[in-house]
């Protein structure tokens, strides 16, 4: 059976045909299967009539879309043609069934009444439909004021009014664009006074004169022809020297200002080397001060001189580290050096028996008591106390007297004393020797008691004691 296919075309985009000068519709069939098919293409001849038309030319301007008409009546949906067969088995891909026939046309619905026709568009600038007709434009550089064309009127295709207005002109020489207003985007310069702007042409100066930086009186952004921007006397910027001036600054600074700061953060300081007295600053309270409420100080009392690195003042107090000439009131440590004098030299002692944390006790020496540091000899009139020497030499005698201590007799006695009474009758068998070094000695035992030694511990001999005789061991 025959098929016939009706096929429409719309470019709904419309394209700039100006630069051709040929245009093909190419119309191809394929055939998807082994089975033969036979398709005839008729085009306009003697006998047939294509249908295919075309309409090429530069639209002008869309009119107002008319009132839309009502839509007419759906027709019947046509019967549906029969199912074709099913292919082959499956993997291969069977040849496709035979088209069942086209079903039948149901009755074309009412046709809605034609809406109201808009106003005709202005025409465009290329030819009419079909016939095609074009309007010569001229290149110009010209100093005269032209007047741009912003609308046309035409009837049947043929221009009748061109609109344009004295407030809308170019100059071509100077590619100036004139009108009272322009609303959107502005992309390159324009003259005149804006009513606001988000920029602003800008020029780079070197100028020696003052100059008034531009400031806003609101703090907030501005998106309508609400604030202009103001200057003020007070505020004053020479470019050829990078100065702003005003009576005032309130923040952080970075860089430097000349002036009286109301206080500052930070100040500048210069590397010296002199030998004159230079006086440190320092201030009268101990807090941070953050406001003009606390000049620095300086005092004669309190001197630096640069060239020798010396601090000086009447006392200092605290921990000292480093070299201090002078006196100190009180000192921590004190330096020392090695001596190998042959003279006698004189130990410092102090008279009290504390810690001292205050300038209370100074300390003292005294003739009697020497040090010789070439031979290492201390000398005293009295030594009292333990003494394990290596060398002793004792110039001269003194006699000493302390009480002898008693102990009970028992297994093991522990003396304290080269002399000691023993009382008791228990038998002594360890003596545990009071010497501080060294396993040799003696020790005098006076008996007070009847007690015996035996040689079941350290004791060579076994003894009965005499009471006041004494056993030396």
């Amino acid at each position: 059976d025959a098929l016939n296919y009706e096929l429409n075309l719309y470019i709904s985009n419309p394209i700039d045909i100006s630069a051709y000068d040929l245009f093909q519709i190419v119309i191809t069939t394929e055939n998807f299967n082994s089975t033969k098919h036979t398709c005839h293409l008729k085009f306009q001849s003697s006998n047939y009539y294509s249908h295919i038309h075309t309409n090429i030319g530069v639209p002008g301007l869309t009119g107002d879309t008319g009132v839309t008409g009502a839509t007419g009546v759906t027709g019947d949906t046509g019967v549906k043609g029969d199912t074709g067969s099913p292919g082959g088995a499956t993997g291969v891909i069977g040849p496709t069934g035979v088209q069942g026939a086209t079903g039948v046309r149901g009755a074309t619905g009412v046709t809605g009444a034609t809406g109201v026709t808009g106003a005709t568009g202005v025409q465009g600038i290329q030819g009419i439909t079909g016939s095609g007709s074009t309007i010569t434009s001229t290149a110009t550089a010209s100093g005269s004021t032209f007047y741009p064309v912003f609308d046309i009127s035409s009837v049947n295709g043929n221009i009748t009014t061109v609109y344009k207005d004295t407030g809308l002109n170019y100059i071509p020489s100077t590619n100036v664009l004139t009108a009272s207003t322009f609303v959107g985007a502005l992309t390159g310069n324009a003259s005149g006074t804006a009513t606001y702007a988000t920029n602003i042409n800008q020029s780079l100066s070197s100028s020696t004169n003052p100059c008034y930086p531009l400031f806003s009186t609101i703090a907030t952004a501005v998106t309508s022809a609400t604030n202009a921007p103001s200057i003020d006397a007070g505020l004053t910027y020479v470019p050829s020297s990078n100065t702003l001036s005003t009576a005032t600054f309130v923040g952080a600074l970075t860089g430097n200002a000349s002036g009286t700061a109301t206080y500052a953060t930070n100040i500048n300081q210069s590397l010296s080397s002199s030998t004159n007295p230079c006086y440190p600053l320092f201030s009268t309270i101990a807090t941070a001060v953050t406001s003009a409420t606390n000049a620095p100080s300086i005092d004669t009392g309190l001197t630096y001189v640069p060239s020798s690195n010396t601090l000086s003042a009447t006392t200092f107090v605290g921990a000292l580290t480093g070299s201090a000439s002078g006196t100190a009131t009180y000192a921590t440590n004190i330096n020392q050096t090695i001596s190998a004098t042959t003279n006698p030299c004189y130990l410092l002692f102090s008279t009290l028996g504390t810690a001292v944390t205050s300038a209370t006790n100074a300390p003292n020496i005294n003739s009697s008591l020497s040090y010789i540091p070439d031979t290492g000899t201390l000398s005293a009139t009295t030594f009292s106390g333990g003494f394990t020497p290596t060398t002793l030499i004792v110039s001269g005698l003194q006699q000493v007297s302390f009480t002898i201590p008693t102990l009970a007799s028992a297994a093991t006695i522990t003396p304290t004393t080269n002399i000691l009474f023993v009382s008791g009758i228990v038998a002594i068998a360890t003596i545990t020797k009071p010497f501080a070094t060294g396993n040799s000695g003696i020790i005098t035992i006076i008996p007070t008691g009847l007690f015996t030694t035996t040689i079941a511990g350290n004791i060579a001999l076994a003894t009965t004691a005499v009471v006041s005789r004494a056993l030396i061991m």
